[in-house]
């Protein structure tokens, strides 16, 4: 792991990366869906609240008596540390855009779209070796680039009976992409570059169930998924680049006949589920907690590049808390700042590598636009670390921001005045 942390300064601006660890992890690093989520710790699982839509149970979708959208955006800082050496990297992505439809009687449809997580990383190292018989240099650059990302198309229904219980179900469409990246560049007279490129494509489905009961003060919400497995299409390709007398590369040509191929395997994700409560203290202020469960053990593929020794994954346990504080949430004439919403929160997460975690606090705000909807703004800040590997340390600070909004549908009135 030492030669990666030794990256040239300019990949520290362009990379995308999140973490050195999550190059490990078949899918990355998670982050929060829902702004509403992310400034109270990433709990939601327990909580009726309709800027949620479908993002952390789709039973939510039930309690959802108007239309409603919701857009969540992370920026990421992250300093990776390894002994005393470290490099900074940021990144910016959009992480969640949903919509829901109330229909009546026949409950509530909702279409979303979603990053479940992703890792971009990159790192070059060149050295050196004097020639002493030509009296020349030779120049070696070695690099490496990893860009992995789990996506997925949701579509949802939700329906609430006797105002205390919500169900709902869900159909993803996922899309995991990775591609894995190596060139070994030798500058002599007659250098040759090896470039091996591997790209990995699935389509997978995926269920998703909840219910979400609501028994005065107390709330209490279940969610499951349950991702299917599916073809996993890795195209592969091997070439060899050329240096001519004049110091000019030539175009790539291929190692061998069959150095460009396509191999179908298979892969599936692990299933996973989330338990959450929530409190209603009072108007003012709410709580809730969320313990969430991915079972990685289950997680298999038969492709050499992504498969695991036995015991490397672990069963990945989280738990967060959060609250939500309004001071004056009833007063018609109260001033603004009355009715912003304050969140706090705290999570510990489990990450799939066995030994992995990571802890962060955030503080955020629910900032009122009228009754066009809400604008969300929180700061998490955290650290994440390795059992394994205890030389590195990754320290973060992630910005979730966006906006949510909706339409009431009023029933007109049969009555004449």
């Amino acid at each position: 792991m030492k030669k990666i942390i030794l990256v040239l300064a300019f990949f520290a601006v362009t990379a995308f990366s999140q973490s050195l660890l999550g190059l490990r992890y078949p899918a990355g690093i998670t982050y929060p869906l829902s702004t509403t989520s992310a400034r109270m710790g990433g709990v939601g699982t327990a909580l009726k609240q309709p800027y949620l839509v479908s993002s952390l149970n789709p039973a939510n979708l039930g309690s959802i008596n108007h239309s409603v959208y919701t857009l969540s955006m992370n920026m990421d800082y992250v300093r990776v540390t390894e002994d005393d050496l470290y490099v900074d990297f940021s990144r910016f992505s959009p992480a969640f855009i949903g919509f829901a439809f109330p229909l009546g009687k026949i409950g509530t449809l909702a279409a979303s779209f979603k990053q479940n997580g992703s890792n971009n990383y990159s790192y070059a190292e060149e050295s050196y070796l004097v020639n002493s018989v030509l009296n020349d240099t030779i120049s070696q650059i070695k690099k490496f680039e990893n860009n992995n990302v789990s996506s997925a198309w949701e579509f949802g229904w939700g329906m609430e009976f006797a105002r205390k219980i919500s169900v709902g179900v869900s159909y993803q469409i996922g899309k995991y992409k990775n591609r894995i990246s190596r060139s070994d560049v030798l500058m002599t007279t007659t250098a040759v570059t090896g470039l091996d490129s591997i790209y990995f494509n699935q389509s997978s489905p995926a269920i998703r169930g909840g219910i979400l009961g609501d028994f005065g003060k107390l709330g209490v919400g279940v969610s499951v998924t349950y991702p299917f497995m599916e073809d996993l299409i890795m195209q592969r390709s091997i070439q060899n680049i050329k240096k001519d007398s004049k110091g000019n590369f030539t175009s790539p040509t291929l190692v061998h006949e069959k150095a460009v191929f396509d191999t179908i395997y298979r892969l599936q994700f692990p299933p996973s589920g989330s338990l959450g409560f929530s409190w209603k203290i009072s108007d003012r202020l709410k709580t809730a907690a969320d313990f969430g469960l991915s079972l990685w053990e289950n997680y298999w593929t038969d492709a050499p590049a992504l498969s695991y020794e036995n015991g490397e994954l672990g069963n990945a346990f989280s738990v967060a808390t959060g609250l939500q504080f309004i001071p004056q949430p009833n007063l018609l004439s109260s001033r603004y700042f009355q009715k912003v919403l304050y969140s706090g929160g705290f999570a510990y997460r489990e990450l799939p590598i066995a030994g992995d975690y990571e802890v962060s606090g955030s503080v955020g705000m629910g900032l009122p636009l009228g009754n066009r909807g809400i604008f969300d703004f929180s700061i998490e800040t955290g650290t994440r670390k390795s059992k394994n590997e205890s030389s590195i340390n990754e320290n973060f600070v992630r910005v979730n921001f966006g906006m949510s909004g909706g339409q009431i549908w009023k029933k007109a009135s049969n009555n004449i005045y």
